[in-house]
């Protein structure tokens, strides 16, 4: 079975995953990519060579005292 990561937030750590699953570093495809901030994560994603999808978001109630929180399917 293939198996493919998705990353969650395009901060220095998501951004050093891409950039390894990029170069082949990392041995794993990544499905897709979702970030709060998608004009930043649309301007990273620019930079790779192979850039994997970006997710959408969409707005769910938390189980937590009613606040929205971002999902992303």
């Amino acid at each position: 079975m293939a198996q493919s990561i998705g990353v969650v937030g395009c901060g220095s750590i998501g951004q050093a995953l891409l950039r390894a699953a990029d170069s082949g570093q990392l041995n794993v495809p990544v499905a897709g990519v979702t970030s709060r901030d998608e004009h930043r994560a649309h301007e990273f994603l620019g930079t790779l060579d192979a850039p994997p999808p970006q997710r959408g978001r969409q707005l769910a109630p938390s189980p937590r005292r009613g606040i929205a929180s971002k999902l992303s399917f």
